[in-house]
Order: structure tokens, then C-alpha cells, then sequence
């Protein structure tokens, strides 16, 4: 069973955008970012200094500035830093 904790990982600084996170195990978790606006927007994502991004599923992530077409989401895996 994976931890439980209402700590988020990934915090998006855009008002418009949103994150859910998704436990797989103590080490790892998925985050789905939205973007409720139905403009395109870039914001930087706010990632807790013990995680970092391993794999980006869907979207596009440079130096944690997340860009995001309207109405679209973002799909990340995070991982705990070694």
C-alpha cells in the first residue's frame, strides 16, 4: 500500500492550473497538472527539494516551467531524490 499524505509534491504557480498526485509508493507518484483556462499558459511548477521530475507522459516541461495549451493537461512521474 502506498503512502498517504495531503502533502503535495508539485505546486503550479498559475492561477488557472491545477495538480492532483497520485501515490504509486513511498518513492514515486504521478501528477496530473490542468489547465482549466482557455488561454495557453506556461507556469512554473513549484517542486518540493527531496522530489524531481523522472518522466514526462504529456505535456512539456523545461527547467520546471510548464507550458500548457488551453483547457489541456499535463501528465508527470516524480520521484524521491537518492
Amino acid at each position: 500500500m502506498g503512502e498517504k499524505s495531503n502533502k503535495h509534491v508539485v505546486i503550479p504557480a498559475a492561477q488557472m492550473v491545477c495538480s492532483t498526485e497520485h501515490i504509486i509508493d513511498n518513492g514515486s507518484r504521478y501528477a496530473v497538472i490542468i489547465n482549466y483556462s482557455k488561454e495557453h499558459i506556461k507556469s512554473n511548477l513549484k517542486i518540493d527539494d527531496a522530489w524531481e521530475v523522472s518522466e514526462v507522459y504529456r505535456g512539456k516541461l523545461d527547467d520546471n516551467n510548464l507550458f500548457l495549451g488551453a483547457c489541456d493537461v499535463a501528465v508527470i512521474k516524480l520521484v524521491k531524490k537518492k
